[in-house]
Parts: structure tokens; C-alpha cells; sequence
């Protein structure tokens, strides 16, 4: 297993154990959630029991589920606190972040994969202009450059925790990158044609 797949894979762990307690503070079951979440009946249970990687378009939709900030979840995973979901506020600047309804009423699997692409296109204007090619962010998460192209050209689907380390590699504060994506996708509803 590279590093990559070993730093990705305890920043998962820790999403999904961060992803339980606020479900539980909520009240709800994995079910209840899922169902909220608009997926397939097994989809809570799975990420909670880490057999499912979280891409980042389910992540947002699981977020705004729970009522919960998006960004702020991930600012707690990168510092490695572990929080109940009573010490989370959402004020109204958060409670703007969470994705708006016309998204929501969508297709799950429509509108997660219009954020991926949404995100993949974002963050290969985050390497260009940081001056990196693909082959020099590929050899900072040790990995091959095609890896970086399938994810750039939405070819392959990147996970909540593939992305937070992606932005370590670019120097890039995950939970601004978290932000902005959201920014592109709140600015006009996604739609699949």
C-alpha cells in the first residue's frame, strides 16, 4: 500500500467516525440518513463501517443532510478533533455553505457526479496555477501522473479523504477548496444532461 493509501485510509477512518456522531446527535438511524441522503439503502452503513469510500459530491448531500458545514467537518478531520455534534453550530454565514435545494431535489447519482466533475475541473486550475504539472503533484502523493489526469478529467471518482490530501500535495488548505467547489456548485444548480 503507497502512502498515499495509507494517509488516505486513517483520514477516511476519521470522517467516518466523525460522520456516526453527528448522525447519532441527530437522532437518526443509518437508514433514516441514507433516506434523507436520497442513495441506496445500504449507503450510511457502509461509510460508517469504512466499505464505501465518501466521494465528494455524496459528502456535501450527507452534510447537508445532517446539517452540518461541510467545510467546518473537514477543518475538524485535518486538526484530528473529534466532535460531538452538540459543540457544532451552524450559523447563518454555514448554513449558506450547505448545498441549495435545486440541487437536492436531483438524481443522487446525477448530481454527486456533476460535483466530481465540478471538483476535477477546479482542481486543475488549483495546479495551474500553483505551477505544478501533473507528473509533480503525482510524485508528491506517489503515485502515477495518469492518476492526477483521470482525476482531473472526472475519469475516476475522488473520495472525501483522497481530496484532503490531494490539497496537501498542491499546498492547499482543503477545507478553501471544500469552500469554493461549493461556491461553484450553490452559484447555479447542477444539472446532467
Amino acid at each position: 500500500m503507497s502512502d498515499f493509501a495509507k494517509t488516505t485510509a486513517q483520514t477516511h477512518k476519521a470522517i467516518a467516525s466523525q460522520l456516526r456522531l453527528y448522525r447519532l446527535g441527530r437522532g437518526l438511524t443509518q437508514n433514516q440518513l441514507t433516506e434523507q441522503v436520497g442513495a441506496s439503502k445500504s449507503f450510511i452503513g457502509k461509510c460508517e463501517q469504512q466499505e464505501r469510500r465518501i466521494i465528494v459530491g455524496e459528502f456535501f448531500r450527507t452534510c447537508t443532510a445532517l446539517k452540518v458545514n461541510p467545510i467546518e467537518f473537514i477543518k475538524r478531520i485535518v486538526a484530528g478533533e473529534a466532535t460531538p455534534l452538540c459543540d457544532v453550530s451552524l450559523t447563518d454565514k454555514q448554513v449558506t455553505l450547505r448545498l441549495n435545494e435545486a440541487n437536492l431535489k436531483q438524481d443522487f447519482k446525477a448530481n454527486t457526479d456533476s460535483i466530481g466533475e465540478r471538483t476535477g475541473t477546479y482542481l486543475k486550475a488549483v495546479r495551474k496555477a500553483q505551477g505544478l504539472t501533473m507528473v509533480k503533484v503525482a510524485k508528491k502523493i506517489a503515485t502515477v501522473y495518469s492518476f492526477v489526469g483521470k482525476i482531473e478529467g472526472y475519469e475516476r471518482r475522488l473520495d472525501i479523504a483522497e481530496l484532503v490530501h490531494y490539497c496537501i500535495a498542491m499546498d492547499k488548505d482543503a477545507s478553501v477548496v471544500l469552500g469554493d467547489v461549493l461556491e461553484l456548485v450553490n452559484t447555479n444548480a447542477i444539472t446532467k444532461t
